[in-house]
């Protein structure tokens, strides 16, 4: 019988810069004890998937690694499902292969009470030129009083700067990510997962837990209006499925909050005007449309 561990580490890779898969698999291997990592080539050229293996051949004895090579590029989506039908792990973590974790995630994971589902950490968001702290306590309030309403901040900014944190039977309960999403695939399984929890089973921790790299090569720089189209789609499918009758979605530029530069969203009100969350706030609470759906 195949014992169960406490997190299954999961990145796709594709043609990636050796250094920054490097530096990916150094902080895996120092996350220490009980932990697998489950690493998938998705169709990345010869020379390149030779390299990858010697990185993870040099983390011998460090951490277990299952290494699945697709024959042909399958997409994000397809990709990381088979790591999830394989994973044993009691947390699922999705990180990206020019990402970095942080060496007491681990710690910060296994100390959470069983009922939490989701987890939402603060980011270090850097490149070689810049480093900038992104915080979650301003999310975290609204969270708290709008979770689960149309409100909810989740569906308004983009603060959720890291691949999906998520208990491994929750991932598997709402099915997995969507194949056909190869881009932009991380909005919409967020979202469901939001979607199957109380406001309670999900945890904001004021702690960095990932590093994310803005890297230039990566999709959100090189196929950016790829991913925003899902984004907004997956945004604005979400939004309905909360109830509310919207014409449309869209980027709304960035806002400055607590600091650090975070993306939000807009939404076409059934008057035609576009609404920030704070216009939406004030607009339908002073019309009291949203009566009994606050809960503070």
């Amino acid at each position: 019988m195949t014992r169960t561990r406490e997190i299954s580490v999961i990145t796709c890779i594709w043609n990636q810069r050796e250094e920054f898969f490097a530096e990916c698999a150094m902080s895996v291997a120092a996350l220490s004890a009980d932990i697998e990592w489950l690493i998938i080539d998705d169709g990345s050229s010869v020379e390149a998937a030779k390299s990858y293996r010697a990185i993870v051949d040099s983390l011998a004895g460090h951490v277990p690694v299952q290494m699945i090579t697709l024959p042909r590029r399958s997409g994000l989506s397809r990709a990381r499902n088979i790591a999830l039908e394989r994973a044993r792990g009691q947390w699922i973590v999705v990180l990206d292969s020019d990402d970095r974790l942080v060496s007491n995630l681990r710690e910060m994971l296994v100390e959470l009470p069983l009922h939490i589902g989701l987890v939402a950490f603060e980011v270090r968001y850097f490149n070689d030129n810049m480093c900038e702290h992104r915080r979650i306590r301003h999310f975290e309030r609204l969270f708290n009083l709008y979770g689960g309403t149309t409100l909810d901040p989740f569906l308004w900014f983009d603060f959720y700067y890291h691949g999906i944190i998520a208990r491994h039977h929750v991932l598997r309960q709402i099915g997995g990510y969507l194949d056909e999403l190869e881009m932009g695939e991380d909005q919409d399984v967020l979202f469901r997962t939001v979607e199957s929890l109380a406001v309670d089973q999900v945890r904001f921790i004021h702690e960095v837990g990932y590093e994310y790299r803005n890297n230039p090569n990566g999709l959100c720089n090189q196929q950016w209006d790829v991913v925003k189209v899902n984004y907004i789609a997956t945004m604005l499918a979400a939004m309905k499925r909360r109830g509310l009758s919207l014409q449309d979605c869209r980027y709304g530029g960035i806002k400055r909050i607590d600091g650090a530069q975070i993306d939000q969203y807009e939404y076409k009100s059934p008057r035609g005007t576009w609404l920030s969350w704070d216009e939406y706030y004030t607009e339908y609470q002073r019309e009291r449309e949203l009566v009994g759906e606050f809960r503070g």
